[in-house]
C-alpha cells in the first residue's frame, strides 16, 4: 500500500509523512515533522515511541522498560523510526525507495543507509515523542522485540553495536552472581566479604538503571505535557514492580535477541515471511483479514 501511495504523489509533493495508525498526532505534529527540512542536506526526520500503558501488567511494564533504552539506542545510532517520519521527495525518488521497499521487510530503518550513501542525514526530532498507551502481554512481547531487532539487523550498521548492548546488561548480572556464588562457597571471611561487595555494585548498578529510567520518564513526560496530552500518575502497583521487572527485561531481551540473530521465518498480524536476505523477503501465506478482530481491543501486536 505504501508503495502504491508513492506511485500516485503529485509532481509538486516535496515532503512525504509517514504516521502510524496507533499514533495520535498533536497540533504542530507536522509543523515540527517538517522544520529539520529548513536544512538541505536533511533527506529524513522521525521521532520515536513512548509507551504509556494505562495497566500495570508485566507485559506492558516490560515493553515499557525495553522501549527506553531502544529510544536512546536508536537516537544514538540513528536508527529511523517509521511511526512518525518524514523525507524528502528529491530523496525518495534518488534512492527508488519505492522500488526498494516492494522487496523488503520494513520501510524505515533502511533509510539511514541510504541517506548516508548521497551524503544526506537522518535526524531525530525530540519534541516528536508519539505516546502508546496500548497494552501487552508477556507472550505477544518476545515476538514483538524479535521483529524490531530483525529489521536492524537486515538493514542497518549498528547491529553489532545492537548485539553488545543486548549482551552487557545480562553478562554483567551473570558474572556478578557466579562471583557471589563461588566466594560464599568458599566459606572464608574474605570470600564473604568480597560477596558483600560484589552484591552491593550489583545492587548500585540497578539503583542507577532505575533512576536512568525514571529521569528520562520525568524528560519525555515534560516533552508531552507540553502538548497538552493527558498524563496519568505513576500507580503504586507500577513503582513497586519496576526492579524486579528491570531485572528481568535484560534477559528476555537477550532470547528475543539471539532469535533474531538467526530467525529465517517471522509471522506478523498473520502472515507468514520468509526472510532469506534484506533484498529478498517472501510472502508464504495471505490470509483474508477482518478489521473487527481488533476494532475494540486495546492490545498491541
Amino acid at each position: 500500500s505504501l508503495v502504491q501511495a508513492i506511485g500516485q504523489l503529485d509532481d509538486d509533493c516535496e515532503l512525504v509523512a509517514l504516521l502510524d495508525a496507533d499514533c495520535v498526532p498533536h497540533a504542530s505534529w507536522l509543523r515540527e515533522l517538517a522544520a529539520p527540512f529548513a536544512d538541505a542536506d536533511v533527506a529524513v526526520a522521525y521521532g520515536n515511541r513512548w509507551y504509556m500503558p494505562p495497566d500495570a501488567r508485566c507485559g506492558s511494564l516490560m515493553r515499557y522498560i525495553w522501549n527506553v533504552g531502544a529510544v536512546g539506542h536508536m537516537i544514538w545510532c540513528g536508527i529511523p523510526w517509521g511511526g512518525t517520519l518524514a523525507l524528502r521527495r528529491t530523496f525518495l525518488d534518488e534512492a527508488d525507495l519505492a522500488g526498494a521497499w516492494s522487496s523488503a521487510f520494513c520501510e524505515d530503518t533502511m533509510l539511514a543507509r541510504a541517506a548516508q550513501r548521497r551524503g544526506r542525514r537522518c535526524v531525530f526530532v525530540p519534541s516528536l515523542l508519539m505516546v502508546n498507551r496500548e497494552t501487552c502481554t508477556v507472550g505477544s512481547l518476545l515476538p514483538w522485540i524479535r521483529r524490531q531487532l530483525l529489521t536492524v539487523r537486515l538493514y542497518h550498521g549498528a547491529w553489532p553495536t545492537t548485539l553488545a548492548y543486548g549482551l552487557a546488561s545480562p553478562t554483567i548480572v551473570l558474572a556478578a552472581l557466579a562471583a557471589i556464588a563461588w566466594s560464599l562457597c568458599l566459606a572464608s571471611e574474605p570470600s564473604q566479604l568480597a560477596a558483600l561487595a560484589t552484591l552491593a555494585v550489583l545492587a548500585g548498578l540497578m539503583t542507577l538503571r532505575l533512576a536512568i529510567v525514571a529521569a528520562l520518564e520525568i524528560t519525555a513526560r515534560g516533552v508531552i505535557a507540553k502538548r497538552g496530552e493527558q498524563l496519568e500518575r505513576t500507580s503504586w502497583r507500577r513503582c513497586a514492580a519496576m526492579p524486579f521487572l528491570l531485572a528481568v527485561t535484560p534477559f528476555y531481551y537477550l532470547a528475543a535477541l539471539l532469535r533474531a540473530q538467526w530467525m529465517r521465518h517471522v509471522v506478523w498480524r498473520g502472515v507468514q515471511y520468509r526472510v532469506d536476505s534484506a533484498g529478498k523477503i517472501q510472502r508464504l501465506d495471505h490470509p483474508a483479514w477482518s478489521g473487527s478482530e481488533q476494532s475494540e481491543s486495546r492490545h498491541s501486536l
